[in-house]
């Protein structure tokens, strides 16, 4: 939730996604959950809250510095630090005051400018932070589909299942027996119902359970590919929520390295010569559904004229120019790439500064 407005967290960063005018302030901290470290939080927010002045000083008037220092003081004064996850974000500008929290850690700043907020924080939130979570016992399985990492609730348990062959005599009997085939099968049975989702939308998968009975499931499962990490303890009679939050601790540096790695699919298709990194063709491809993997530089936006199917990057949009203006073309890609089937890595650092921080992989 977000302040006062109880507005779902979901609906205002879409919300936030359309801001765009001058003299936006983003403040960024990580926090903690447990006290005495949520009453630090406190007291760095104010520290931090200071660096304000300095932002807009160099560009406006005292009058209005001393507007947003105003609403960012009252907004602070309103926040309940026993409440924290593990970071906090406050939006500022003459019409928006308000703050979230996030159970992801974030670089710690305080930024100015036209956008409002980190819109890389948004696109990754809601384009990466989809996965699921199989909660194994050898007497009990559950999987968890994660919509959105940012909302605890925003999630679906898709199937929950028990062992009916793995009852307490039956044990004695399996020392007599063959001792894994109850097992066995009953992992089958899981990994075949597994199947079934992933194969319709092909997700990352954590396991939890412990280590014995997720060396288990590789022998037997077939979706090891998508399987990224185990968050090893019983977990069976633990709440979603804290599995949820466990599990993305352990997810989210694995993507971002598999999304780095993922530079290497570039010049594999400079040599099939199925690799476009002109903004108009890219364009036109995404459009027309011929797009595989966007590739875009983390943070990278710009503003653009649509006139005659063209683009034209831009500033901002001036009266008398003819066309349609988009705060963010390189977002508008994405959602059209998406939306045809395409997939969207984001690569840090330089690696995509020689492709002009933009590059499509094609189809055909």
């Amino acid at each position: 939730m977000i302040g006062k407005s109880k507005i779902p967290l979901g609906d205002f960063l879409v919300k936030l996604k359309n801001v765009y005018e001058e003299d936006c302030i983003t403040i960024t901290l990580n926090t903690h959950r447990i006290k005495p470290e949520y009453i630090k939080d406190g007291f760095l927010l104010k520290k931090i809250s200071k660096q304000v002045q300095d932002k807009l000083l160099p560009r406006h008037d005292q009058q209005f510095v001393n507007l947003i220092i105003e609403r960012a003081n009252d907004l602070i004064s309103k926040i309940d630090h026993s409440k924290n996850l593990e970071s906090l974000i406050l939006f500022l500008n003459q019409d928006i005051a308000e703050y979230v929290r996030l159970p992801l850690i974030l670089t710690e700043n305080v930024c100015d400018g036209y956008i409002l907020g980190d819109r890389n924080l948004i696109r990754n939130t809601f384009l990466q932070s989809a996965f699921y979570i199989l909660v194994l016992s050898r007497k009990q399985a559950r999987m968890i589909k994660v919509k959105d990492i940012t909302i605890l609730e925003n999630h679906l348990e898709l199937f929950n299942i028990d062992n009916t062959q793995n009852t307490n005599n039956g044990l004695k009997n399996i020392m007599l027996q063959e001792k894994n085939k109850p097992i066995d099968d009953f992992f089958e049975r899981v990994d075949t119902m597994v199947s079934n989702i992933t194969k319709r939308t092909p997700l990352p998968i954590i396991l939890a359970t412990e280590l014995q009975n997720f060396e288990h499931y590789l022998k037997v499962s077939k979706n090891s590919l998508l399987i990224k990490k185990n968050v090893t303890k019983n977990w069976v009679h633990e709440k979603n929520n804290n599995i949820v939050l466990k599990s993305w601790e352990q997810l989210a540096p694995i993507l971002n390295r598999e999304n780095n790695k993922r530079i290497d699919e570039l010049t594999e298709a400079m040599n099939e010569k199925k690799i476009v990194t002109d903004l108009n063709v890219i364009y036109r491809y995404v459009k027309n559904g011929r797009g595989r993997t966007l590739f875009v530089q983390k943070a990278y936006f710009q503003p653009a004229l649509l006139f005659d199917d063209e683009v034209f990057p831009v500033n901002t949009f001036k009266n008398g120019q003819h066309g349609f203006f988009t705060k963010d073309i390189i977002g508008d890609l994405i959602d059209f790439n998406l939306r045809n089937g395409g997939d969207v890595v984001f690569i840090d650092g330089l690696q995509i500064q020689k492709f002009d921080k933009l590059a499509l992989t094609t189809r055909f």
